[in-house]
């Protein structure tokens, strides 16, 4: 498949990169836009990375934010791998990285396991950001449980031969359609590494089996402590935020704070455009 003019002209303005130091670690992102205004933070999901956002954040730069800034967690993406990891040790990356490259009362967009960390992060105290967008969380009860050995044989070691044989073999976690293949090959191709026998991912597999992965945090806590405004966006068929979480965002938020966006659960892969009209739409008024 061809690819759109509209992705084109998003990855073409490619973000420009930025480091922080976190203790002994270095963390990574990517930066849009040259103003002091309003900025977005924008966090991925597990085994994602900052370029999951290259069709988004221009856009995003352009009409609604003056500055759009996508992070790496670490063990993803460009950022430093740790010996082991926790949504708590993500939570205290993103306030110090929202802290950093943030100014002054930025938004929060964060997709799935980026939205859980992202709740816990605001859920401590506030947080100073100006508002918080969750993406397709489960927030309020627990991710669909799986055993560690599970989660251990899932994860991903073989080396691939060439990017080609990794895209054609890329799925994703919840298993659903595939976005167009112009997206996939765009993100696996930035989500590999070359060494001496191939290919491989640039996460570290131990972030899939995490001890706590289960842990999530109720919006009681997330409201109480974002000065700003809350909002959830979720796919009308996505196996994560099904009815429930739906219903339950519903009853914390208000339902003009719930709203929904073309797909499943990585909707930031299938309609980027309806997507960002959504964002801008939520944050119009912010």
């Amino acid at each position: 498949m061809c690819e759109p003019e509209w992705f084109r002209d998003s990855i073409a303005e490619c973000g420009t990169p930025i480091q922080r130091r976190d203790g002994e670690k270095t963390l990574t992102g990517l930066r849009w836009g040259k103003g002091s205004g309003r900025t977005a933070v924008l966090v991925h999901g597990g085994a994602a990375h900052a370029h999951w956002w290259d069709h988004i954040a221009p856009r995003l730069a352009a009409r609604a934010f003056d500055r759009v800034v996508a992070i790496d967690l670490s063990g993803h993406g460009d950022s430093d791998w740790r010996e082991s990891y926790s949504t708590a040790t993500w939570a205290n990356e993103l306030r110090e990285s929202v802290n950093e490259w943030g100014g002054d009362r930025p938004i929060v967009i964060a997709h799935s396991l980026g939205g859980t960390v992202a709740c816990l992060a605001a859920g401590r105290e506030d947080p100073g950001w100006g508002g918080l967008i969750v993406v397709d969380s489960p927030i309020g009860r627990p991710f669909q449980s799986r055993s560690v050995e599970e989660r251990r044989s899932a994860a991903p070691r073989r080396a691939y031969a060439s990017v080609s044989e990794a895209v054609a073999s890329f799925r994703l976690l919840p298993a659903q359609t595939l976005p167009a293949e112009f997206v996939v090959e765009h993100i696996v191709r930035y989500g590999l590494s070359h060494r001496s026998d191939g290919w491989v991912w640039k996460f570290d597999p131990k972030v899939l089996y995490r001890p706590d992965r289960l842990n999530t945090v109720p919006w009681a806590e997330v409201q109480s402590n974002v000065s700003g405004r809350v909002a959830f966006i979720h796919g009308p068929k996505s196996r994560v935020a099904d009815a429930a979480v739906v219903a339950m965002a519903r009853a914390a938020l208000g339902a003009d704070s719930v709203v929904s966006s073309p797909g499943h659960h990585h909707l930031i892969l299938e309609d980027a455009p309806a997507f960002c009209r959504v964002v801008e739409d939520v944050v119009e008024d912010w």
